[in-house]
């Protein structure tokens, strides 16, 4: 990686960049990307970008996102946490679809949003032994402030943070170079 790259953006350059991993927003695809044909180096921990919301920022950084139809994102988190087994007793073959899914706590997608409407999470998706719904009380939508509260207080809440809007990761959107998930299909 080239740490002497340039990137203009908005009459500045910048020679520090940093990822935003959203998940399930095509951010693996697109880091890896962005190291194969820009040669760029992101700062930040772990692979493939930060999967924490920032929200300290510094003015000779290039920060950088992705982000996805809300309905697409959940239904890729339904399909990976069925694939995983995380939904209840899963079937012996989790790439069969047509395998009866006996015990499963979330039918479909769209079960799934209806309980995220209503402030539940499957408890096996928040790294809880019991099976069921826990229900946090939540309003459709939280501040950054009530997210820190609960990640402070509950410790299966630190998984939820994956499943809430895109939008409510990106606390300064003026700070933020946002991709979505459908210009990256079109850009490849």
């Amino acid at each position: 990686m080239d740490p002497n790259i340039i990137i203009e953006h908005n009459g500045k350059d910048y020679k520090r960049f940093r990822f935003m991993h959203i998940n399930k927003t095509g951010g693996y695809s697109f880091y890896n990307w962005c190291v194969k044909n820009l040669n760029i180096c992101f700062e930040g921990q772990g692979y493939a970008g930060d999967h924490d919301i920032i929200t300290d920022f510094e003015d000779d950084i290039l920060y950088f996102t992705i982000v996805r139809n809300p309905y697409n994102r959940i239904a890729s988190h339904f399909y990976q946490w069925l694939k995983q087994g995380s939904l209840g007793d899963s079937h012996s073959d989790p790439n069969d679809d047509q395998a009866p899914r006996q015990g499963q706590w979330v039918k479909d997608p769209d079960d799934l949003v209806q309980h995220l409407m209503n402030g539940e999470v499957p408890r096996d998706c928040v790294r809880s032994t019991a099976g069921g719904f826990k229900n946090f009380g939540l309003p459709p939508r939280i501040t950054l402030e009530k997210h820190n509260e609960l990640l402070e207080a509950e410790s299966s809440y630190r998984d939820f943070k994956y499943i809430i809007p895109c939008s409510q990761w990106i606390t300064r959107p003026d700070k933020f170079v946002i991709f979505t998930t459908e210009q990256l299909l079109q850009a490849e």
